[in-house]
């Protein structure tokens, strides 16, 4: 198996050669098996079993330095901070030093007599270069005894070039050699030309690093969501420990405004947490006594204690900080053609200002108004914004999708993720709940039930393992809300049809038709006017040997699926639905979220999804695959995109592209119009870069470009490019853009919910009643304790809202 590859900070890269010449280096450390550096994010993601020792010996050859990873939150934040501040700091220098210079040059204001005057500008000039200016041209020496060049080279000869012809002229009229003129501008320096660009370069360099710290925002705030320390009960006592040392099986402590420092179970207490930064939901989710939660999330009200089950590197927030920080050191397509170009680009602009110099001089013209034109071409061809260009846009949507739960693998899983045109759709867990639930009932034999023995049949049901056993305790609990808890004995299971027992005094048999017909002699089965939808199956139960209820099994729908399915069509993707289910049970699923029957793939195998999806590739076409189980996993890799749903298997989401954190096929259709966007921008950000070289370039050539103005437009173009990209980290999620389906006929009911006691708790009843399919409208109130529910009679129940307040850790009432 591959090594697993690692994100790792790099120091020193100026621009997209030095990315360039970092991942030549890694890429030629014994043990590596892919590299990738990428200059906005500062960071190298490397594959392979090679120590960090020798990774690290290989970038400071090359003349950067390679950082350990999984850098502490406060120390990542320290270091950026610190690198945002030194470049402030350099072009403030280099801006008191140039104005003077500039103004003196440009406006012929006079600073003593002429003499002087130049000595001023030459001091100053100096002084510039030689301290804030000084990295242009350390960093251009060292690659130049390596015969190698960058931005950082460009900037040198241009300024340095500047500088020195200046010099070369000014100092016969400094050392008395030569009368001063009557006016100093008489004398052909470019003093104001040197300061000025190496003042307009750091000036790009600080508005880039500030960009670049904006863009950095979702990386650092996952970052600090692991608190320093925890709250641990160890020998009887509890006492703060750093979290670095907690141990799997420590139990934890939370208290309101507590961060969940790593996974866990709660083995005591009940609290509201705010889980949005882990599934992208913004509403409050109650935790108890055996429920599982995840590093990252925050208390909002209650208490409890969990034992800690996976920590440090093993922690979902940990390994969710990874993806992300995988997915940003990745290259897209389009950014590996940008590279190509960039690593010929800076000796091609040498050779273009030598070109332009030469020329200047065959045609007549003298030393300095050939250097003029010649420093222009430096300093405008420069490739940095074709560098920024793409990872800074990857930077900054990984971030953004990372906040809506969404997890991209890399980045062209991310730009091919804007251009599938079909999306197959595993039915159970992607489409369904993969969850079974009571559909409808029917009494028989005109048989009453009444709450006991209703209570009597949960009693039975609840001794088996069985999803139907449990599809049909919950149903129960929601009938029978005001029934006493019966205890069962003597009971017994006949596998693949039914159990027996005794509860409430009575003989209690559930199970299939075949199986009750045993139980209650004389029984002729099922009424011949019962109608079962397809897809549906039957449990029967009986009571003291005579039938009295048949319950209607089904999948339920996801809420919100078919909403996500037309949304997807009108977006020009393609729905098909993929299962092995029999094909009666996938049409009607099909047909309840809007899926034409035609798409229906029914009864199909894991090679045959595969070869499903193969076929549709053969076709020209750009397949999308969601699934969530491990019979998904082949189809999942073979697919253009994968996407894997987060509560489905590891192997799954090992061979998916896209993690999806929520079980929410909408979160698809996300993903699909964050990967469009981020392209768009992508193609905007190249075109801008190529359109700003090929367009600049012949004005500078011709003389008509100061190498001033050159110097500035080349580090606006790259801040343009990273500010473009910025426009992304606008959150608009799927929900914001659907339209709620118009139901059919609204009935209305009101019924108190005993357990709440904040703001936060009447959010998630909301939040719960609101998700039931066919709710139009859902009100809870906290100082009445009520809901009132306006929903769907056709597609709802009493039952279904009792069992959603249930399942979110409430307690429903009687109606009003």
């Amino acid at each position: 198996m591959a090594a697993e590859a690692k994100s790792y900070p790099v120091r020193g890269m100026t621009c997209a050669s030095c990315a360039a010449r970092v991942e030549a280096a890694l890429q030629k450390v014994p043990g590596v098996t892919e590299a990738e550096v990428n200059f906005a994010a500062k960071s190298a993601s490397v594959e392979g079993d090679a120590s960090f020792e020798d990774l690290a010996s290989a970038v400071k050859a090359s003349g950067y330095e390679l950082a350990e990873p999984g850098e502490r939150a406060a120390d990542r934040e320290a270091g950026e901070r610190e690198a945002l501040r030194a470049a402030r700091n350099r072009f403030v220098i280099a801006a008191i030093l140039g104005v003077p210079v500039f103004v003196q040059g440009m406006f012929g204001v006079p600073f003593g007599d002429m003499a002087t005057a130049l000595g001023f500008s030459a001091l100053l000039t100096t002084v510039l270069l030689a301290w804030p200016g000084r990295g242009f041209f350390v960093r251009a020496v060292r690659l130049a005894l390596r015969l190698e060049t960058n931005m950082d080279t460009l900037v040198a000869l241009g300024a340095g070039a500047a500088w020195a012809y200046s010099m070369s002229t000014a100092l016969p009229y400094l050392s008395g050699g030569m009368a001063a003129p009557a006016h100093h501008m008489d004398v052909p320096v470019y003093f104001e030309s040197a300061a000025v660009i190496a003042t307009l370069v750091l000036m790009g360099r600080f508005l880039e690093e500030r960009a670049r710290f904006a863009a950095g925002d979702a990386v650092r705030s996952l970052l600090k969501l692991t608190p320093e320390h925890a709250s641990v009960r160890r020998n009887g006592e509890e006492r703060s420990v750093p979290v670095a040392e907690l141990q799997e099986g420590d139990e934890i402590r939370l208290r309101p405004g507590d961060a969940v420092p790593v996974d866990g179970r709660v083995t005591e207490g009940s609290a509201s947490l705010d889980e949005s930064v882990i599934t992208g939901e913004p509403l409050t989710v109650r935790r108890s006594k055996g429920d599982e939660i995840a590093a990252g999330a925050t208390v909002v009200e209650g208490s409890l204690v969990f034992r800690a089950t996976r920590v440090g590197a093993k922690s979902s927030l940990a390994q969710t900080v990874a993806a992300v920080e995988r997915a940003i050191g990745t290259k897209a397509d389009a950014q590996r053609l940008a590279d190509k170009i960039s690593a010929v680009f800076v000796p091609c602009v040498l050779l273009a200002a030598a070109a332009t110099f030469g020329g200047w001089l065959a045609t007549g013209h003298t030393l300095g108004e050939a250097v003029f034109p010649a420093l222009a071409v430096l300093l405008i061809a420069c490739p940095c914004a074709l560098g920024l260009a793409t990872p800074t846009v990857v930077m900054v949507v990984s971030g953004r999708a990372a906040r809506e739960g969404i997890l991209v693998g890399n980045a062209a899983a991310l730009e091919r993720a804007g251009q599938i045109d079909v999306l197959l759709c595993d039915k159970t867990g992607t489409l369904t709940e993969g969850k079974l639930s009571v559909a409808w009932q029917r009494a028989l034999n005109g048989a009453e039930l009444s709450d006991e023995r209703i209570a009597q049949l949960a009693a039975a049901e609840r001794l088996s393992e069985h999803p139907v056993a449990k599809a049909v305790v919950r149903w129960a609990e929601a009938q029978a809300l005001g029934a006493r808890k019966l205890e069962a004995a003597n009971f017994s299971s006949h596998a693949g049809r039914g159990i027996r027992a005794q509860a409430g005094g009575v003989d209690v048999a559930a199970g299939s038709a075949s199986f009750i017909k045993e139980v209650a002699e004389g029984w002729d089965g099922l009424p011949k006017d019962l109608e079962i939808p397809p897809g549906h199956s039957v449990v029967v139960a009986a009571f003291d040997g005579k039938p009295a209820l048949a319950l209607g099994i089904a999948d339920t729908l996801r809420p919100g699926a078919k909403e996500a399915v037309a949304a997807l069509g009108a977006s020009s993707i393609e729905v098909h639905m993929v299962t092995g289910d029999r094909e009666s049970a996938a049409k009607k699923i099909a047909q309840d979220v809007g899926i034409p029957a035609e798409r229906v793939h029914a009864g199909m195998q894991p090679e045959q999804k595969r070869d499903l999806v193969e076929r549709f590739l053969k076709d020209g076409r750009r397949v999308g695959f969601v699934g969530d189980g491990i019979n998904d996993a082949s189809a999942l890799a073979s697919a253009t995109v994968g996407f894997a749903v987060g509560s489905g298997t590891a192997i799954a989401m090992q061979a998916a592209d896209i993690t999806l954190k929520r079980p929410d096929i909408a979160q698809v259709l996300e993903a699909v119009r964050i990967a469009r966007a981020a392209r768009r921008v992508i193609l905007q950000n190249l075109g801008w870069a190529f359109g700003y070289n090929l367009i600049a370039v012949p004005p500078a050539a011709l003389g008509l470009l100061n190498p001033m103005w050159a110097a500035g437009a080349m580090s606006l173009s790259s801040v343009s490019v990273v500010g473009n990209a910025l426009r992304l980290r606008g959150k608009r999620t799927h929900a914001e853009t659907q339209t709620p389906a118009e139901p059919s006929e609204l009935a209305s009911v009101t019924f108190p919910v005993d357990g709440m006691n904040c703001e936060h708790c009447v959010k998630t009843v909301t939040k719960a009643l609101q998700d039931v399919p066919g709710v139009a409208q859902a009100q809870v109130q906290l100082k009445s304790g009520q809901a009132t529910v306006r929903y769907d009679s056709a597609k709802a129940d009493r039952a279904a809202l009792a069992s959603a307040v249930r399942q979110a850790g409430f307690k429903p009432g009687e109606d009003k």
